[in-house]
């Protein structure tokens, strides 16, 4: 009895994970994309590492762009799929209607908290918080770059 509410636990635990990352991922976006070429020509100049490696990232805007996107892609797919896990026990255990709710709760929860109310709240403080998602963005670039790359190759070269 125990044992599937630890599990179900950790499954909604993850759920909050991937949302994160999906926030994360929608809110870098509109965060490196909402710059001026004015702000990012300061960041060049500028003696913080973190502001330079904002500029250095934009450099390649097509790329950054990528990666950010098929980051959002990946956390949004993983969270439908443990989403799906629940929203089955659901219905095995309360019926279909409970588990459409639980699906359509899901699936609003994502899009308000992991894409609409991230890039809202980005927008507003765009040069702040790109200059605080450029680290991690940066590993993001080096550890899907060669993936997108390789689609890149694939479907449109």
């Amino acid at each position: 009895m125990i044992a599937p509410l630890y599990e179900t636990l950790g499954n909604v635990l993850l759920l909050l994970l991937l949302a994160a990352g999906a926030a994360f991922f929608a809110g870098s976006e509109t965060a490196f994309f909402s710059l001026t070429q004015r702000q990012i020509k300061q960041f060049e100049a500028s003696p913080l590492r973190l502001q330079r490696l904002t500029a250095h990232l934009l450099r390649r805007p097509g790329h950054l762009l990528n990666c950010l996107l098929f980051g959002n892609m990946m956390a949004a797919v993983l969270f439908y799929a443990v989403s799906s896990v629940l929203v089955v026990r659901i219905g095995h255990a309360w019926g279909l209607g409970a588990a459409t709710g639980a699906a359509f709760a899901t699936f609003l929860f994502l899009v308000l908290f992991g894409e609409i109310l991230p890039k809202s709240l980005t927008y507003a403080s765009a040069r702040s918080l790109a200059v605080a998602a450029a680290l991690p963005a940066f590993l993001v670039v080096r550890i899907l770059g060669p993936v997108t790359a390789i689609f890149r190759l694939l479907f449109l070269e």
